[in-house]
């Protein structure tokens, strides 16, 4: 019996090491954010999944609060392979937003999104916004 339980510990191991039990690695964004000009308040990052919670602060599937550091800083979020968009900003006053300014209109705060998306006349959409992660990969983005 004793013997029988020692072949299957050895067994078990050998699976273990050879992966067959392992899951496979989530894929790694790296987000690297430029054009940081002050360490007022926190540099936000948030992740989305799909266009209907797109930009909406209870919707982000992660939320990442940094310290600025310096005029660049990057950060690393494993996902699950799919699509995503992210968004950038500095709160720069800590209230949890990006403050939006009257005239011109926009945002008050610098900010930033994937593929460095521009709206017209509104907020970049998520469609303009989305990346496809399926592997490691490293976004370049700067605030504006």
């Amino acid at each position: 019996m004793v013997r029988s339980a020692l072949l299957i510990l050895v067994g078990l191991a050998g699976c273990l090491s050879q992966g067959v039990f392992a899951s496979a690695a989530s894929p790694q964004l790296q987000v690297k954010v430029a054009g940081i000009k002050s360490d007022k308040g926190v540099i936000v990052v948030r992740i989305f999944s799909d266009e209907q919670g797109w930009l909406k602060n209870d919707k982000a599937i992660e939320t990442l609060k940094l310290t600025p550091q310096g005029n660049e800083i990057a950060t690393t979020i494993a996902l699950k392979p799919g699509t995503y968009a992210v968004h950038v900003f500095q709160d720069e006053n800590s209230n949890g937003k990006l403050d939006m300014k009257w005239l011109p209109p926009g945002p008050a705060e610098p900010w930033v999104v994937s593929n460095n998306a521009q709206g017209t006349m509104g907020p970049p959409s998520f469609k303009d916004a989305k990346v496809q992660i399926e592997a490691d990969q490293t976004l370049q983005l700067s605030l504006q």
